[in-house]
């Protein structure tokens, strides 16, 4: 089944970080910085106070962590679309074409350096 005892821990807590960061969010916004003049003139004295702090280090490390899950969903489904798309295809055809490069790579052998002092032409002319 797609949601296993695991998945389904790793969806509730990326719920979990949305909402902390969406409720710290406009905490944050109310509480510390009020959309007044009043707000203007307490807020460099209320980003000292405890709530507030706690509200940015809450907002700062759950949108960190919202982030970190938009990466690892996105590593998952190219991991995923990479092992669907042999399926998709004769896998007989992939296995020959494996055989094949890995034979190739094995017969070659290094290439010749190349001589760059051979082509020299000499250009000088006199006038």
């Amino acid at each position: 089944m797609f949601l296993n005892n695991e998945t389904l821990k790793i969806v509730i807590g990326y719920a979990l970080c949305i909402a902390a960061h969406f409720g710290a969010a406009h905490f944050y916004a109310r509480y510390c910085t009020e959309p007044s003049i009043i707000g203007f003139v307490t807020s460099p004295f209320m980003t000292m106070s405890p709530q507030c702090q706690a509200g940015r280090w809450i907002i700062y490390n759950a949108a960190y962590s919202i982030n970190i899950m938009w990466v690892l969903t996105a590593k998952w489904l190219i991991f995923k679309i990479a092992n669907i798309l042999p399926i998709m295809g004769d896998p007989s055809s992939l296995d020959t074409l494996k055989k094949e490069t890995t034979s190739k790579e094995k017969k070659n052998e290094p290439a010749e350096p190349i001589d760059y002092d051979s082509d020299k032409t000499d250009d000088t002319t006199t006038n």
